[in-house]
């Protein structure tokens, strides 16, 4: 259980559905187009806080170890130690097309960043996260929610983040780290 040495954060991130991938081939002058929507449930949450060294809550083995090795390749990517202590409260279920992997890519990115205060915005944080190679979709609805069409990007220029065409911002709150003694949250 995390402690009451730090203040806890919360963090909550919802999961989505990729429809489609257009003219993957490049017989237009854009590829990897795509469209797609976050989804409210399930969702990836989140109690974290600083800590001497990396402490994680869970009873899945396998998330155990997957977490483990991604905290310790996101702290690298940012330059920082991995002290940061995370409780599981929910998680997106893995390798059924929910886009569970960037989702916690991306959440660890920005709960590291949270912790070492490091200011990075969210450009900064998706290219170190290294996904987005072929759509942008899973990128923009963690940022965004909603509904969501990726414009693709030209075909001699393939590129970590892309342009969107169309997000529904509606509801913008799909992921928020919450601070639990401020009452606040950014996003």
């Amino acid at each position: 259980m995390l402690d009451c040495k730090y203040p806890i954060y919360r963090f909550r991130a919802s999961s989505r559905l990729h429809m489609t991938l257009i003219d993957m081939n490049g017989s237009s002058d854009r590829m990897y187009g795509s469209m797609g929507i976050a989804l409210q449930e399930p969702s990836l949450e989140i109690r974290f806080q600083r800590s001497e060294k990396l402490k994680l809550y869970t009873e899945d083995v396998q998330l155990y170890q997957f977490l483990s090795k991604e905290i310790k390749i996101c702290a690298d990517r940012l330059r920082v130690t991995p002290n940061i202590a995370l409780e599981i409260v929910s998680t997106i279920p893995a390798h059924i097309g929910l886009g569970s992997g960037t989702q916690w890519k991306l959440a660890i990115l920005k709960l590291l960043n949270e912790i070492h205060q490091l200011g990075y915005d969210n450009d900064k944080l998706t290219h170190l996260s290294g996904r987005g190679g072929a759509s942008g979709i899973g990128i923009y609805t963690l940022l965004y929610g909603g509904f969501i069409i990726d414009g693709g990007h030209q075909t001699n220029k393939k590129r970590r983040f892309f342009p969107v065409i169309f997000v529904n911002m509606a509801k913008c709150h799909h992921y928020c780290i919450f601070h639990s003694k401020m009452n606040t949250f950014s996003n």
